[in-house]
């Protein structure tokens, strides 16, 4: 039998569906109809020995009788839940429900988003994502975004996020620069990046810098806390492999969502829920733990300069072990655009005297006493 140490899972993405009404260019998910049985998800949870569940997908709003029975029987409350956002409305009481927060996927302005996140008849989703969020600001439920960014939509990365300053403005000065701190337009790790797409990656955060410092209706104080929240927003090595495990619709585990949704699966498979005392691949789910032991060592993300890095790039194990049969790899190119783009934000900190800690230029942001401090709490 293989050796194995053993480590503490704390999450467990269930993998409700792999199907999607989407049709998204870039997605990596091999969509199947394979929905997740209800009577597998009881035994699972009724059976304890995890921590917290995550209904995933694929869109997780297409097996809306599993998803809500993980809502309500999760022994750890869950708080969000992501969506491609288009069936929203037509689940919105089921939301209400569950009383959670929705993240949308979205790439930003609507020229950005339909190049890639499409039906399958090619028609762009944008105008039915923004329903979902609207039918989410009619009913007084919490939204996010979360998207991603290729070599298609890095030109229009600055339009993108400043049509997500208009989104979340609405919601008061304070609470949306805060928001833009949480919101991630990462960038994709499979493509082929050239020092093109470097050049254009530094020139669309000084775009960035000239538009938030010009900004109307904002002090002085408030353009340099939206700044900094914009390009210093949190990210890191995701848990996948590590913390956070992923179980199919047989109940099959894998190392993280990624490979759970590949066609070729089985090449990951790390045993199933139902016989934990049959585990395979032992040498795989290691390899995940040493690559979280020794990041620094081969990822620039994860060795940056700086006192504030861009987590617009992180490291993805997942697609380290998709592109190159280890976990460790990550492409040269990406890690050089990540190093080039943090070093134009420390220039652009520097030269606009922005706070040396995180947090910093929050401190006098509330320029009117109706505008309480106590929102970004919110």
């Amino acid at each position: 039998m293989e050796e194995y140490n053993r480590y503490y899972i704390n999450t467990v993405d269930l993998m409700l569906t792999l199907d999607c009404p989407l049709g998204c260019e870039y997605c990596f998910v091999d969509q199947e109809p394979r929905p997740m049985k209800l009577e597998d998800v009881k035994k699972y949870l009724e059976g304890g020995g995890f921590s917290k569940v995550f209904p995933f997908g694929g869109e997780p709003l297409l097996n809306p009788e599993v998803l809500e029975y993980v809502f309500e029987n999760s022994p750890v409350r869950i708080e969000s839940l992501i969506t491609n956002g288009v069936l929203v409305p037509k689940n919105i009481d089921l939301i209400k429900k569950i009383g959670c927060r929705i993240q949308f996927s979205v790439d930003g302005t609507q020229k950005a988003h339909d190049m890639h996140r499409k039906y399958p008849n090619g028609k762009g989703s944008y105008a039915d994502v923004m329903k979902g969020i609207k039918a989410c600001q009619d009913n007084g439920i919490e939204w996010s975004t979360h998207g991603v960014v290729t070599q298609k939509t890095l030109p229009y990365y600055s339009e993108s996020i400043k049509w997500y300053w208009r989104m979340v403005k609405p919601k008061g000065i304070i609470r949306a620069i805060k928001d833009c701190n949480k919101n991630t337009f990462q960038i994709i790790f499979e493509e082929e990046w050239t020092d093109k797409d470097i050049d254009i990656a530094i020139q669309q955060h000084y775009e960035i810098e000239e538009w938030v410092m010009r900004e109307e209706g904002l002090t002085l104080a408030q353009r340099k806390a939206l700044l900094l929240s914009i390009i210093t927003r949190k990210g890191g090595l995701c848990g996948g492999g590590t913390s956070l495990l992923a179980v199919d619709d047989k109940m099959d585990i894998y190392p993280c969502h990624r490979v759970a949704t590949e066609h070729n699966r089985e090449d990951f498979k790390l045993g199933n829920v139902f016989e934990p005392d049959k585990l395979t691949n032992v040498k795989l789910y290691n390899s995940f733990h040493r690559l979280k032991k020794h990041k620094k060592m081969y990822s620039a993300t994860m060795n940056h300069s700086g006192q504030h890095p861009n987590y617009m790039f992180q490291l993805c194990q997942g697609t380290n072990l998709q592109l190159a049969d280890n976990t460790f790899y990550q492409s040269a190119k990406y890690n050089l655009m990540f190093s080039e783009v943090n070093r134009a934000i420390q220039e652009i900190i520097k030269r606009n005297q922005l706070g040396k800690k995180r947090g910093e230029n929050n401190k006098n942001i509330c320029d009117h006493p109706t505008q309480s401090r106590n929102a970004l709490a919110m």
